[in-house]
């Protein structure tokens, strides 16, 4: 007889997997589009621009594109290395643009100034994107620059665009996170996309 607890985290592994591969598909989709925003912007402004992403590929891509223009900060890059490139997109004003990966650079330091923050992926956790968010607004630190935009670049028709109602939902509630405090499950958005596809493929049927 099988035990119904692991059937049910089996079946959750594995539409885990399902979803993580259409969050990758979905960012691998609309890449073309994320690189035009990325050159409107820079023509469009004067102003420095830290995109987050999640994918290793992706990041790669991205800095690609504007190698010579760029600093990257992903799980590879770590101690000194990380330091001078942060150091490098805060002090060299050839360096317009700052990729890093949403953990290994969405906290841990300050970018007040810059002009923008974009996300080219979505993480699952809410607070994740609030403390990515910090680097330019100060959350914490008692300082502000209110002239920083935030950017959600989401695919349309993507698995993105339900992700993107559910952290908005859910960031309300993590709004004070700060550098150190304690962030919601990631896996309850999973859980509430989850619920939500599966109330949808059921109307769908009907």
């Amino acid at each position: 007889e099988q035990d119904p607890g692991k059937v049910h985290k089996a079946a959750k592994a594995e539409q885990l997997v399902k979803l993580a591969y259409l969050k990758q598909l979905a960012a691998r989709l609309k890449l073309p589009a994320v690189l035009d925003w990325i050159d409107n912007f820079l023509v469009n402004s004067d102003g420095k621009l830290i995109v987050f992403a999640i994918h290793r590929a992706i990041i790669s891509k991205l800095h690609g594109r504007y190698v010579n223009s760029s600093v990257v900060v992903d799980g590879s890059v770590t101690g000194r290395k990380r330091q001078m490139a942060i150091d490098k997109f805060k002090n060299n004003k050839k360096t317009r643009l700052f990729f890093g990966n949403i953990k290994a650079a969405g906290l841990g330091w300050s970018a007040k100034g810059v002009s923008a923050v974009a996300f080219a992926e979505l993480a699952w956790s809410p607070g994740a994107h609030t403390q990515a968010e910090a680097r330019v607004h100060g959350i914490g630190r008692g300082e502000q620059d209110k002239h920083s935009m935030i950017y959600y670049l989401v695919g349309n028709s993507t698995i993105e665009v339900p992700m993107m109602k559910l952290i908005q939902s859910k960031q309300k509630v993590v709004s004070d996170v700060l550098d150190h405090g304690k962030d919601t499950d990631p896996l309850d958005i999973f859980d509430r996309l989850c619920l939500q596809l599966q109330k949808e493929s059921s109307n769908g049927k009907q």
